[in-house]
């Protein structure tokens, strides 16, 4: 994809806040696998620099190895991050658990994996957005999901098995990984049952693309505030964009939708709140309306790193120190 040229003074918002003067606090960006047209494996090296460029040190990313060429390609990408500074943050398991027949055979797995890459991926995500299939969305529209009576329990009793045997195994693999449960929107009262039900992680993912509002709909303080009474000790932000990334709105109000982010979560008044993670670092050209929108650059259907869009190049100058 050519790249379109831009005047300089569109870049870069005004720096107000230090972003790196936080020694706790932990910046990265979401990727894909090979599976994803975006982000074939012959231009994963290209996808890795362009992540560490950015200034992040955590890389997000979906996979799920259960075979030696799967294994050999989760091999490059921590080899690679390890090159370039990064660390993997790797969630895994992304499926639907609902019905789902051998619980045990995910914890061989998650197991298999955190053996392998002990002391060389120091986060785990068990699944993703288990919160979403738990709800009772045949008896509620549109549930908030703060309130216990907002799930299907049968459905949530299939996903609950199947994640308690995910954490397990991740952590009889590698004690001293870190394991994450993460949520979207407002959904906090599943993480409410893991809890009551036994369920215990190390930090608890939000996964918000909505206004950063203190009332309404979209009240992210009640949001942070209930996962801050939760017993995990840390909260990251999983993911963060504007919603369908610049499908509906500028490239520059994608740009400024992520700065308010970085403020906001950075000077955020909650000990356990320790990063942020954008989604995501590239285009995916393949999917349908905002899907194809959230990347941080320019990609072209077989994977071709276009240009930098003015939300990564802000990015960029607020986590590199200047002068």
């Amino acid at each position: 994809m050519s790249a379109q040229r831009l005047p300089a003074s569109s870049f870069i918002m005004e720096k107000k806040t230090d972003f790196l003067s936080r020694r706790d606090w932990l910046w990265g960006v979401n990727g894909h696998n090979r599976d994803y047209p975006a982000y074939p494996e012959e231009r994963l090296e290209d996808q890795i620099r362009l992540a560490a460029e950015l200034g992040v040190t955590l890389y997000r990313f979906n996979y799920t190895p259960d075979n030696d060429d799967m294994f050999a390609y989760l091999d490059k990408v921590v080899d690679l991050c390890g090159r370039y500074g990064l660390k993997v943050f790797l969630v895994a398991f992304d499926l639907c658990f609902i019905g789902y027949k051998n619980p045990e055979k995910l914890y061989a797995t998650a197991r298999r994996i955190a053996e392998r890459y002990r002391g060389r991926i120091p986060l785990y995500q068990a699944s993703n957005e288990q919160d979403i299939p738990a709800l009772d969305l045949a008896r509620l529209k549109d549930p908030i999901g703060n309130e216990r009576s907002h799930y299907d329990m049968a459905r949530y009793a299939d996903i609950r098995r199947c994640m308690e045997q995910i954490l397990k195994g991740f952590k009889d693999g590698d004690p001293q990984a870190k394991t994450v449960v993460n949520i979207s929107w407002r959904h906090t009262a599943v993480l409410d049952l893991f809890t009551q039900d036994g369920l215990r992680w190390d930090v608890t993912g939000l996964d918000w693309y909505w206004a950063l509002d203190d009332h309404g709909q979209n009240n992210i303080v009640d949001t942070l505030e209930r996962l801050a009474a939760l017993p995990a000790p840390e909260i990251l932000v999983a993911e963060t964009n504007s919603w369908e990334g610049d499908y509906r709105v500028s490239e520059e109000q994608m740009r400024e939708y992520n700065r308010r982010a970085m403020e906001y979560y950075y000077t955020y008044p909650c000990e356990k709140l320790k990063g942020l993670i954008f989604y995501e670092l590239l285009d995916e050209p393949d999917k349908e309306g905002g899907e194809g929108h959230f990347g941080l650059a320019l990609n072209d259907i077989r994977g071709n790193i276009g240009r930098k869009k003015l939300s990564y190049l802000d990015i960029s100058a607020c986590l590199h120190r200047q002068g």
